[in-house]
């Protein structure tokens, strides 16, 4: 900004700058906590794989790729 010429002052630019940088960080932070909850929400459910030879119940969150899972008839699949 060159005082000579600008025919505004530097806070009356910065002001809102701030305030827009500012909600869209709370924004983000919401919106972070919100997929951290239903994130907890998927990985906590329960599912049916087969180790070693048999059905166990296990979090969600420990289903590896390649494990075998019994799945119902409606149910979620995460």
């Amino acid at each position: 900004f060159i005082p000579q010429i600008s025919s505004i002052s530097w806070y009356s630019t910065a002001v809102p700058l701030v305030i827009v940088l500012a909600f869209s960080a709370i924004k983000d932070g919401y919106d972070d906590v919100q997929r951290h909850v239903s994130d907890r929400n998927v990985n906590g459910r329960k599912s049916y794989v087969v180790r070693n030879g048999s059905l166990c119940e296990e979090d969600w969150s420990n289903v590896k790729v390649g494990d075998v899972i019994r799945m119902m008839s409606n149910q979620f699949v995460a």
